[in-house]
């Protein structure tokens, strides 16, 4: 089992410095982690919750996350900006997290659990950084851009670009957005990441062109101090699979892998490759959290 290593980090942790993006990852929960503060501790329904279908299809990047499992991370990820308190609170009452992700820092996210979202609208109402919106649904809008509501049916809502679209997605008007099966592949992991290509993320995109992927998947599963991964790559064919599985394992015999893909897929590319038919399947890799914040801010981060 292969950790990180220590060149990694240090590219990842100087990347974490000097990049920022408008209302980041962290920004978006901490102010969640916030309003759930405010509004204490009453409880939501129980009721068993449909699909969360509000972020729109054919975004580049999904992403999933279990809180409960990933309590460490999300610390690390939020340090300076919440209390820990406060974040356990978040945990209690969340069961899932969905995002969907524009290239250029937009994003819709869903968050699945027991809202008290009584409390959470009288809390808004003394704060004068937070504005009820003039509109039929059900939401409310912060000075940084950021607009949170509450579907119909029972999840809340994250984005900073038009909320009102999900609302719509939620009300079937435009027939879903994301579909059942994207779902499924979304929980497969504790934290899993999803996309039909990738970020521009180091030299990546050179490695695995856009016109032979169609689809890839990074599952992550939290065992006690280590997340073990799984990189899925869904090849166009079988013909596609091979040429590409030929090619990383020419770049990583003359030792050029990490050069041409980046520091952090160099260290996944080089880990237990399979082919199966027109998939192309690495195992074996091992990130510590202190990993995982790092890659977390290479994904969601830009220069």
């Amino acid at each position: 089992m292969k950790r990180l290593p220590l060149s990694v980090l240090r590219k990842l942790k100087n990347r974490r410095k000097r990049n920022h993006i408008k209302a980041g990852t962290a920004g978006v929960l901490a102010i969640i982690l916030l309003a759930f503060l405010v509004a204490g501790c009453a409880a939501g329904p129980e009721a068993v919750k449909p699909t969360p279908s509000m972020i729109p299809e054919n975004l580049p990047l999904y992403v999933s996350i279990l809180p409960e499992e990933n309590r460490e991370l999300l610390v690390g990820i939020l340090a300076g900006q919440i209390e820990e308190s406060q974040l356990d609170q978040f945990i209690e009452r969340t069961e899932r997290i969905y995002s969907g992700i524009n290239s250029d820092g937009l994003f819709h996210l869903v968050a699945e659990g027991e809202y008290p979202e009584g409390l959470l609208r009288f809390s808004f109402f003394f704060d004068n950084k937070i504005k009820k919106a003039k509109s039929d649904f059900r939401y409310w809008q912060l000075e940084n851009g950021l607009e949170i509501g509450f579907s119909k049916t029972g999840f809340l809502l994250v984005s900073n670009e038009n909320i009102e679209s999900m609302f719509a997605l939620d009300d079937r008007i435009t027939g879903g957005g994301v579909q059942a099966p994207l779902i499924e592949k979304l929980k497969a992991g504790d934290i899993t990441l999803y996309g039909t290509s990738f970020p521009e993320l180091d030299g990546v995109a050179s490695i695995i062109p856009d016109d032979l992927l169609k689809e890839w998947q990074l599952l992550l599963i939290k065992r006690e101090e280590e997340y073990s991964g799984q990189l899925i790559l869904e090849l166009k064919d079988d013909r596609s699979a091979r040429v590409l599985g030929t090619t990383i394992k020419l770049l990583t015999l003359t030792g050029r892998l990490e050069e041409e893909s980046g520091a952090l897929f160099g260290s996944i590319l080089t880990e237990g490759m399979t082919l199966d038919g027109n998939r192309i399947i690495f195992s074996g890799f091992t990130f510590s959290s202190e990993d995982m914040i790092g890659i977390t801010d290479s994904f969601f981060r830009r220069e």
